[in-house]
């Protein structure tokens, strides 16, 4: 097994996907499902904004197991918009490409963070408070039709990569 990645989903142990299941994609819906609710009492919608690293959309030969649980995200945004939509509640996904924050940090070798620089066509990694000002912008009336996107904050990365 790969400690930072995941495995391969070949060689992936049942006991091993469930938790990846009940974390990843159980814990979204149980969140999601508790906001919607709120927001049903309150009588006066709101936002859920997930988020979801890009190898959701792009894979990870050695966390695949991974990356399918995350792609579910996708899915439940757009069962939140057209199931919820008309009740005034909106959705978004933020796919999440190398962010740099210290829990991903800690466990990269100096070499490994900057191989992640340049994943992405902007060679450097994201910022946290960029991924902030992008969920507050979802979350306010300024982007109130534009419910039910998938906005990838990655500098690049997917768009430039091969195939």
């Amino acid at each position: 097994m790969n400690e930072k990645y995941g495995t391969c989903l070949l060689t992936t142990s049942t006991t091993y996907l469930k938790a990846i299941l009940e974390v990843g994609t159980i814990g979204s819906i149980r969140l999601s499902n508790a906001a919607v609710r709120s927001m049903l009492a309150n009588h006066h919608g709101g936002v859920i904004v997930n988020i979801s690293p890009t190898l959701a959309i792009s894979g990870h030969f050695e966390g695949a197991p991974y990356a399918m649980t995350r792609a579910a995200i996708v899915t439940l945004t757009k069962h939140m918009v057209r199931e919820y939509g008309r009740r005034n509640i909106r959705a978004y996904t933020l796919m999440l490409g190398n962010v740099g924050i210290e829990a991903t940090y800690k466990f990269m070798t100096e070499e490994e963070r900057l191989r992640g620089a340049q994943e992405a066509a902007m060679k450097q990694w994201g910022e946290q408070d960029e991924v902030a000002k992008v969920a507050a912008c979802v979350a306010s009336d300024s982007f109130s039709f534009a419910t039910g996107n998938i906005i990838t904050i990655d500098g690049g990365a997917v768009m430039s990569s091969p195939g």
